[in-house]
């Protein structure tokens, strides 16, 4: 249906925002809590799988490739 489609192009709007919002708490500070906390996932597995599935790397590793 027309409006199921509508809700997974907005969720995946809403994913990539969150994710935008981590990448930028990962390159100030490269700490994981804070990124997962503040990016506003509400589940930290959802965090991880959504993050590694869209960068390529996990969030500890993308950290530590932009703080070296």
């Amino acid at each position: 249906s027309l409006v199921g489609s509508e809700m997974c192009i907005r969720d995946r709007y809403i994913t990539a925002r969150r994710i935008s919002i981590a990448k930028a708490v990962l390159n100030e500070n490269g700490n994981v809590m804070e990124a997962f906390e503040r990016s506003g996932f509400t589940d930290y597995s959802n965090f991880f799988k959504a993050f590694t599935k869209a960068v390529g790397v996990s969030p500890k590793k993308y950290a530590s490739l932009s703080v070296s």
